[in-house]
């Protein structure tokens, strides 16, 4: 019986290895439907490293070992940061890349860097919100763009813009100079455990790990999902200090408003209500800020103030702030802050 079970396993083993190189070369017979495969707009060129495209794709293939190339389970999620470890990093002309392993699986990250010129080793990490390459308009400090304020202000920091994957010059550019389109990645992450948004959540926990080695002062800031983000990624591995601009409400669970380029990490609402009852620290200094222009939710949290005390059982120091305006950046209230934390 021993043996028949051997040769059972090794036949599926078989069949599922010459299964994968099938599926490889039947890869390379489809024809690329470029305009529908390919369709949002990248940045312009003289933002890429070296003036070259870091990923490119002509088949299927490609596209496939993109997309694997950050995938990240919802069990290897849910399992950090004990899963993760650091390696090597690099910084080359306003480029800076972290590499690192999930569950003995390697990975790297970017992000935009700028020198604070000020001989500091005080950090911030900036994880932008929802948009087409959102950390390069922060980068070129675009006025008409809802993250306008994040760069002026931390002058004395040294500042990261976290890039999502497809994102930036993290993008997947196909012939036809345009970028992966998300339909074919979404779904690709979610049908194979985990989601788009797991893993650029453990990304930025990746990050958050590497600058909490090197920095004196560690603040992570982010407005909108950005906001939702690093709030999430404080529970699993917490900066000095976190800013979550727009980014959260107390009725997380019960009313969901959101794509699928959103965050839609599978069972992350159980995970934050056993944070919440667990009782446990998290030892970050929170300032939750909304505006009272802004939509339903986020006007409700500016009008009441309420989610400090609903997170006041797990969290050291949480201020909740309001300001007048709407999805935006509150540069006065941001410099307040600067000068109490610092």
């Amino acid at each position: 019986m021993r043996i028949f079970g051997f040769l059972i396993i090794l036949f599926f083993n078989i069949k599922f290895i010459f299964s994968s190189e099938l599926t490889s070369q039947k890869f390379d017979q489809l024809n690329l439907d470029i305009d529908t495969i390919f369709n949002d707009e990248i940045i312009e060129f003289i933002f890429f490293p070296n003036n070259e495209y870091l990923n490119t794709a002509k088949n299927f293939n490609e596209i496939l070992k993109f997309n694997k190339s950050f995938f990240v389970s919802n069990q290897s999620f849910y399992s950090l940061p004990n899963n993760l470890k650091l390696q090597e990093h690099s910084n080359m002309d306003n480029i800076y890349k972290i590499s690192y392993e999930i569950s003995n699986i390697r990975y790297d990250s970017y992000a935009y860097y700028l020198d604070s010129k000020k001989n500091s080793n005080n950090c911030l990490l900036i994880i932008p919100g929802s948009g087409i390459n959102q950390s390069t308009e922060i980068f070129k400090k675009s006025k008409d763009n809802y993250h306008y304020g994040i760069l002026q202000n931390f002058d004395e920091y040294n500042k990261y813009i976290y890039i999502k994957p497809n994102e930036d010059f993290n993008a997947l550019v196909g012939p036809n100079k345009k970028k992966l389109s998300y339909d074919f990645i979404t779904n690709f992450h979610l049908l194979n455990g985990g989601s788009y948004s797991t893993s650029y959540l453990s990304q930025i926990i990746a990050f958050t790990k590497h600058l909490k080695e090197k920095c004196s002062k560690l603040v992570n800031i982010g407005i909108s999902q950005g906001g939702e983000a690093v709030f999430i990624a404080s529970t699993f591995l917490e900066a000095d200090y976190t800013l979550v601009i727009s980014g959260i409400h107390e009725f997380y669970k019960n009313i969901v408003w959101k794509s699928f380029k959103q965050i839609d990490t599978p069972n992350l609402a159980n995970y934050l209500d056993q944070k919440l009852n667990s009782k446990k620290k998290i030892n970050s200094n929170y300032f939750f800020i909304w505006g009272l222009k802004e939509n339903f939710l986020y006007s409700y949290e500016a009008s009441n103030l309420s989610l400090c005390d609903l997170y006041e059982s797990i969290t050291n120091n949480s201020v909740c702030l309001y300001h007048i305006g709407g999805h935006e950046i509150p540069n006065n209230i941001i410099k307040d802050i600067e000068l109490i934390i610092d």
